[in-house]
């Protein structure tokens, strides 16, 4: 495994900073959620924030802003993930293996339709 700085990864730094980023912010920044498109292309929750349900928030938050078909990818042996996306309305549409940190790991394309208006 290689952990870089953001800085250090122009694909992704690309991407942030070409997403629509929302932050669910208390007493400290508890977590964030960025959509490009139609896409969720980030979500992320402090660790000492985890099980507070506001990655769920986030995600329904971001959804409420957005029409048609929802897509987003994850790992598929994130499994609290992959369950949170699904409790929300989530479905696998497509399996794939990606890279992920220099290793090859199952990828999942979920995707949700919201009704337009």
């Amino acid at each position: 495994m290689q952990v870089i700085p953001l800085s250090k990864d122009q694909r992704m730094l690309d991407l942030f900073h070409s997403s629509e980023i929302f932050i669910y912010e208390g007493d400290e920044i508890g977590g964030f959620v960025g959509i490009k498109e139609n896409s969720i292309v980030w979500l992320f929750v402090h660790p000492n924030c985890r099980g507070q349900t506001i990655g769920k928030e986030l995600i329904l938050y971001v959804l409420r802003k957005l029409k048609g078909q929802v897509t987003l990818t994850v790992v598929g042996s994130n499994e609290v993930a992959v369950r949170l996306y699904k409790s929300i309305g989530f479905s696998i549409l497509q399996e794939s293996i990606g890279n992920y940190q220099s290793h090859a790991v199952i990828v999942y394309k979920m995707g949700i339709q919201l009704r337009d208006g």
